[in-house]
């Protein structure tokens, strides 16, 4: 099942042993749980690399559109 990852290559790794264990008595398929998180984590850190210019721009959108229905907060108070 590559679909999602593309093509393998070995790699080695060390893991906890317990958790290890563990999984392996769930009948975890190690590749693929291994390969998930880890697509998961790159996922989030790119996410995050690009999340202050996106939260920005959101933010931007957000006051725009809640000005433009409900005005400035202090409109009533101005007198210029």
């Amino acid at each position: 099942m590559n679909a999602p990852f593309g093509p393998k290559r070995p790699v080695q790794l060390e893991l906890d042993a317990e958790l290890v264990a563990r999984a392996e008595a769930l009948g975890a398929n190690l590749s693929r749980t291994v390969e998930a998180a880890l697509a998961a984590h790159l996922a989030a850190a790119t996410a995050r690399e690009a999340a202050p210019e996106a939260r920005a721009a959101d933010h931007a959108r957000f006051t725009a559109a809640v000005i433009e229905r409900h005005g400035h907060w202090g409109e009533e108070f101005r007198t210029l």
